[in-house]
């Protein structure tokens, strides 16, 4: 790769929006906050059914947004580090999947240089106590203050693993379909 270039506020702005809005960011919600809150039957005061599938899909869904926006913008801006990822591309399975899961808690600093991901970490459990406003009141204070910001800290580390690896599953199939198109080429 070419030299480091820090992210402009701007582009800081920018990075956190798209992934606001990416579909990947609403599957989550839909499934993991939905669809397996609603199998354990997560947040009781939700109740059960249609009502409660959406009212836990949306506080899932707030939790990624007010996570990404403080802990991929107001944080990194303020803190001078970098949200991105950096794929590895390289290497064994095992220690790609360590070095994707790690960058949850390892940046870079708008210097380049390596640092503890302060701006995630702290964005994910600023969001955990924000979600005390909207999750059943019986259920709102430290524990889940804490439980949500672990929870969109797991989500972020399981999408590391999508930026690390999907690019390789995209070549994959690509060349698949090549050798396919080429073997029907040859009949």
């Amino acid at each position: 790769g070419g030299a480091f270039v820090p992210l402009t506020p701007s582009q800081k702005w920018s990075l956190s929006w798209h992934t606001i809005i990416d579909p990947y960011t609403f599957a989550l919600a839909f499934v993991i906050g939905g669809g397996l809150g609603e199998i354990e039957d997560d947040h009781q005061g939700y109740d059960w059914g249609a009502a409660g599938y959406f009212k836990r899909t949306g506080a899932s869904y707030l939790d990624n947004v007010d996570g990404n926006l403080i802990g991929n913008f107001l944080l990194p801006v303020l803190l001078h580090q970098d949200p991105r990822y950096f794929r590895k591309g390289k290497g064994s399975v095992p220690t790609r999947v360590i070095y994707s899961a790690l960058s949850t808690f390892i940046c870079r600093g708008d210097n380049g240089k390596k640092q503890f991901n302060l701006s995630n970490v702290a964005g994910n459990f600023i969001s955990g106590g924000i979600s005390n406003i909207y999750y059943p009141s019986d259920e709102r204070g430290a524990a889940l203050t804490i439980e949500n910001g672990i929870t969109v800290t797991l989500e972020g580390m399981l999408g590391a693993q999508l930026f690390e690896f999907s690019p390789d599953f995209s070549n994959y199939l690509q060349k698949r379909r090549d050798r396919k198109h080429m073997a029907m080429q040859e009949k």
